[in-house]
């Protein structure tokens, strides 16, 4: 028993120190998600996704605890800035001030196409177009299409959500929709839309690659995730994580 004593010590002592040791870090869900980064699962009441599934290998393979806060878009660089959370999912075109961050590897690219409610002619071009109504998602940055909307080419209709986009489309309310090609897909084999006719300009108007931004003081953090980022794109499962996490 007595050689038992100092044992049990220091077993105690290692996991007193591996607990204090272990970083938690809150991340930032512009709720309710989007399918394949993030999504509110209705059956357990928990996020599930791409992003889910790389910080969980984050967590197990380093001291760190992740905790998931909601937030909204037009908030969460904000929070992360003053501190209130650590890090949140985005791109750098979609931020005011990406430089004052510490920015993870690429996990992906994120795709915006046009969709209207005719097929696109092969030589679609914007330019020839004028003062035409775009829907767009509010408090979005489309840095692909600012040139457009400073000509006046394009006019802005903002809305709060995607599924709003397609009724003021398909009702007419506005030419032109810009979406990502995830929520995109989403909407349009849903029950509701899944007889109607959209369609797809042939290439994205806007490219972004999709990155984890990390406030400053957690450079370690940022080294872990970048390590999850290679481990999983070298397995080929952040391909595979993106085609589950894409069905409907």
């Amino acid at each position: 028993m007595a050689k038992t004593a100092p044992l049990l010590a220091i077993l105690c002592l290692i996991f007193c120190f591996k607990i204090q040791a272990q970083i938690e870090v809150k991340f930032a869900v512009n709720s309710p998600g989007a399918k394949p980064y993030f999504f509110n699962d209705t059956q357990t009441n928990q996020y599930k996704g791409l992003i889910v599934e790389l910080l969980a290998d984050v967590s197990f393979s380093n001291e760190i605890k992740i905790k998931f806060v909601d937030s909204e878009k037009s908030r969460t660089e904000y929070l992360l800035q003053s501190g209130q959370v650590d890090a949140f999912m985005s791109s750098y075109r979609w931020l005011k001030h990406p430089e004052k961050f510490l920015a993870s590897r690429p996990i992906l690219k994120h795709k915006d196409y046009l969709y209207q409610s005719r097929p696109f002619s092969v030589d679609y071009n914007l330019l020839k177009l004028s003062k035409t109504l775009i829907c767009t998602r509010r408090d979005f940055v489309y840095s692909g299409l600012q040139t457009y909307f400073a000509l006046g080419i394009l006019q802005r209709v903002d809305v709060t959500e995607q599924d709003r986009m397609l009724d003021m489309l398909l009702n007419d309310r506005c030419s032109l929709a810009i979406m990502g090609e995830f929520k995109a897909n989403e909407i349009l084999a849903s029950n509701k839309y899944m007889q109607d006719q959209v369609f797809r300009s042939a290439k994205p108007i806007e490219v972004n690659d999709i990155t984890i931004f990390i406030k400053p003081e957690l450079a370690k953090v940022k080294q872990a995730i970048d390590t999850s980022i290679i481990k999983m794109k070298k397995s080929g499962l952040i391909d595979q994580l993106i085609k589950a996490y894409s069905k409907n």
